[in-house]
């Protein structure tokens, strides 16, 4: 992981970025992803990394996931779809060096390697709370919508 300075505020770089803003799309290294086994994976992904600083249950992930389906076709679908991101964000054969978490009861990100435009969004914007629109915008690279 690597700290970064742009003026006075501080960022995190993991070795994994997701992109929300604009599209899903997660940055390992030199590799782009921005297609997912499903629509039910990439929602997955995104959900999780919204919410980066929590472990979330299996039987809520299931839930939301469930559309129609019987609950044990969605917990299929759940460990079908968690397979598929743990294969696709994974550098090497180690756990360890799975941004990842899965245990019995709870799956979430692990923070310490991933980052997300959302927080740098979240923390660009606590630290600098009068800075004007124009700034911000600049700061991204973002042109006036």
């Amino acid at each position: 992981m690597q700290v970064f300075q742009r003026g006075r505020v501080e960022f995190i770089l993991a070795w994994c970025r997701i992109e929300l803003l604009g599209g899903l799309k997660v940055r390992i290294n030199d590799r782009v992803i921005t297609r997912f086994r499903t629509g039910k994976t990439a929602s997955l992904q995104a959900y999780l990394a919204y919410h980066l600083d929590h472990r979330h249950h299996r039987d809520l992930l299931t839930e939301m996931l469930r559309g129609d389906s019987e609950p044990e076709q969605a917990l299929n679908s759940l460990n079908k779809a968690l397979s598929s991101l743990k294969h696709q964000l994974t550098l090497s054969e180690s756990v360890f060096e799975c941004p990842i978490h899965v245990d019995r009861f709870y799956v979430g990100l692990r923070a310490e390697l991933v980052t997300t435009d959302v927080t740098g969004f979240e923390v660009f914007f606590k630290k600098t709370p009068k800075c004007p629109a124009r700034k911000r915008r600049e700061f991204f690279g973002l042109r006036r919508l």
